[in-house]
C-alpha cells in the first residue's frame, strides 16, 4: 500500500512575516512589532493608533493638489 504524499510545512512557519518599525526624526528606532497573520497585524495597528493617533497623519499638501493647482494655473495662461 503507497502513501499520499504530503507537503509538509515547518513547525510554527504561517507565511510571509511583516515587521512594522516606528522611528523618530532622528531615524532611531522606537518601537516594532512583527507581524505573520491579520490577527497580530490588525493589534499592532490598534496600539499603533491608540499611542499615537493623528500623529502620523501628514501635515502638508497633498500631491494631487499641487498637480491640480498647477494644472489650473497653466490653463488660465492660455
Amino acid at each position: 500500500m503507497g502513501y499520499k504524499k504530503q507537503n509538509w510545512v515547518k513547525y510554527g512557519r504561517r507565511g510571509e512575516i511583516i515587521e512594522l518599525t516606528v522611528r523618530d526624526v532622528t531615524n532611531a528606532k522606537i518601537e516594532s512589532w512583527r507581524c505573520n497573520d491579520n490577527h497580530s497585524y490588525n493589534n499592532a495597528l490598534r496600539t499603533i493608533w491608540n499611542k499615537y493617533g493623528d500623529k502620523f497623519k501628514p501635515k502638508t499638501k497633498s500631491v494631487d493638489d499641487d498637480e491640480l493647482s498647477m494644472l489650473r494655473n497653466n490653463t488660465s495662461n492660455i
